[in-house]
């Protein structure tokens, strides 16, 4: 049969849209951003909704220069979601700075092994969205929200490239925008590896009372030497200082290794604290006395800049630099706000420290977790309260994981009917909410998963490494080395490092079960040992790598992370001992451990 021929119409209209989508000049409208936020759903669904849109807009009409800058884009993209979202669902603004910490725990962690580089690294798009928050905090909300909704409404087809988004922000930032330069700002960020360590101190001048603040680049392995070491970032700084008035802040743009920044003081500064709006995307150290003050004015902290502060001392805790009683005070003189984010941030670095614990400190432990989250729990419940704000829900969840970790009975009875109802088809019961239960069943119906989507065998593994039990943790080492599904040697090295990222002490048990009796056959060996040099078993692991491991494993295991005289881990149960039986501080740490 004779096939009919294209009309003329149809030929023009064929060629008029080509030309659209290859010529400059020519793009399709954003989406509106508006209508999407007012989307049904949870706010996290309406979040990632509103994400894939614009960043089908980016990927498919906006022509990017350099294909490197992706991550960035996608960044763009993530942090126009999550504004439209908030301006319709205000509250989920309380977990910005969780979010921002645990991108920050990220970035750093990359630094001794993949480059986080935004372009033409291994950098995130949620590292983008995390320097774009620190902009923002620093020039004012409206400036970056105006600047990107500028760019995306007169953007017309042209390729372009990062320097048109920071010069589309820099025409929104009024008077703040002539102290602070975006292009050089965000240029330095985006290219450089990691993030900074900025050091204040009070010193006096001849012109009168000023903040010290210096760089350096931050690893948060001490005996890993930082590839950041010699980079610089043009820093933006809030420093907010309480004088005899009230407490104050003072705005400036660190560049170069080191500069004084005046205060404008009256009457005595009773502390200082570098970090305004707790969206700095950077590590802060301060001398001894300064943070003692600091933690002694924490009630004058926004909630924000109580997380960030909070989550600074815990990687300074890791890093060397500071005693857990640093960071275990500041839980304590914070638990009584009960703020989600502060919540969160409480019951991830509590959940790794019950893995590294002594056993016959573990009730202890249990007590301080069960103390620390008595008003949160007394404030909003271990079961939903609606309408409640959707912080608070999504916080919930993981305050009843970490206190069913401790043995709480009550959490421990919630998660049981979180399980019964996932196992009957609740979408309202996410699947991470019962990863960390002990149910074969859950195991069962996750590993069906497994053969049903393997596309999503690496996300489905990442959830069964959290399960509790002997059982199913001993199951799942078991399924990652099998012969029955096909992985990657990359893939499976991966999966067996997944309980050591999840802080779950039974599934690390069985790795190093599966490394003692096995070591042969784990592939990618390197790569675990490497991982699991920072658990419990570094002693023993370095006698086995000692007498089975090829060279390239012995030198994975001596440049892994967490090594040299920085390393905590190997003290942190004796610290945490001390803490929790006599509330003090140990003998100080070695002078070269401090800042």
């Amino acid at each position: 049969m004779k096939k009919p021929r294209p009309t003329r119409r149809y030929l023009l209209w064929s060629f008029l849209f080509c030309l659209s989508v290859s010529l400059p000049g020519w793009a399709d409208s954003p989406p509106d951003l508006a209508r999407l936020a007012a989307s049904p759903g949870t706010p996290h669904e309406v979040r990632l909704h509103v994400e894939q849109e614009l960043r089908g807009w980016f990927a498919s009409d906006v022509h990017v220069s350099d294909p490197r800058e992706a991550p960035l884009w996608q960044g763009v993209a993530d942090w126009m979601a999550e504004d439209a979202v908030a301006q319709a669902h205000p509250d989920v603004r309380l977990l910005d700075a969780a979010d921002q910490a645990f991108t920050l725990f990220g970035d750093e962690d990359g630094v001794g092994d993949d480059p986080q580089v935004l372009v033409g690294g291994k950098g995130s798009s949620r590292k983008a969205v995390a320097l774009l928050r620190m902009l923002d905090a620093w020039l004012g909300h409206d400036a970056v929200r105006q600047g990107l909704q500028s760019f995306v409404t007169s953007y017309d087809g042209r390729p372009v490239t990062a320097e048109d988004l920071w010069t589309a922000i820099q025409s929104k930032a009024g008077p703040a925008g002539a102290r602070l330069h975006v292009a050089q700002v965000m240029t330095s960020w985006i290219n450089n590896l990691g993030c900074p360590l900025v050091t204040t101190k009070l010193v006096h001048t001849p012109h009168g009372l000023a903040v010290e603040v210096s760089q350096e680049g931050f690893t948060l392995y001490p005996g890993t030497p930082p590839k950041n070491a010699d980079q610089e970032w043009a820093i933006p700084l809030r420093i907010r200082y309480q004088d005899g008035t009230g407490v104050q802040e003072v705005k400036t743009v660190l560049e170069g290794k080191m500069k004084d920044v005046p205060l404008p003081a009256e009457g005595r500064v009773q502390w200082i604290y570098p970090n305004g709006g707790g969206m700095g995307f950077y590590r802060t150290a301060m001398p001894e006395p300064e943070l003692r003050a600091l933690q002694g004015g924490v009630a004058s902290l926004s909630e924000p800049e109580k997380a960030a502060l909070m989550t600074n001392q815990w990687r300074l805790v890791r890093h060397g630099s500071a005693h857990v009683a640093d960071f275990l005070d500041l839980v304590a003189a914070t638990a009584s706000d009960a703020d989600p984010s502060i919540a969160q941030i409480d019951g991830e670095e509590l959940g790794f420290e019950r893995s590294q614990v002594r056993p016959e400190d573990r009730s202890a432990l249990a007590s301080l977790t069960a103390e620390t989250f008595a008003p949160f729990v007394e404030k909003y419940g271990l079961q939903a309260r609606p309408p409640e704000p959707w912080a608070v829900t999504t916080t919930r969840w993981g305050v009843v994981q970490v206190l069913a970790a401790a043995g709480d009975a009550a959490a421990q009875q919630e998660m049981q009917s979180w399980t019964g109802r996932w196992l009957k088809g609740d979408p309202t019961v996410w699947d991470w909410m019962v990863a960390e239960s002990d149910d074969t069943q859950v195991f069962d119906k996750l590993t069906e998963r497994l053969k049903a989507k393997p596309g999503q065998r690496m996300e489905t593994l990442e959830l069964l490494s959290r399960m509790r039990g002997s059982a199913n943790a001993s199951r799942y080492v078991n399924l990652v080395l099998g012969s029955d599904m096909e992985m990657l040697d990359a893939d499976r090295a991966r999966a067996l490092v997944y309980p050591i990222q999840t802080d779950n002490a039974q599934g690390m048990d069985e790795v190093w079960e599966a490394l003692k009796n096995r070591y042969e056959t784990i592939p990618n060996v390197d790569t675990v040992v490497r991982k699991y040099a920072v658990s419990p078993y570094r002693s023993e692991l370095d006698r086995l790598v000692s007498s089975k491991g090829a060279d390239s494993t012995k030198t994975a295991l001596a440049q892994a992370e967490g090594l040299g005289p920085g390393d905590t881990l190997a003290t942190l149960p004796d610290q945490l001992h001390d803490y929790l039986h006599h509330k003090v501080s140990s003998a100080p740490l070695p002078r070269h451990h401090r800042h």
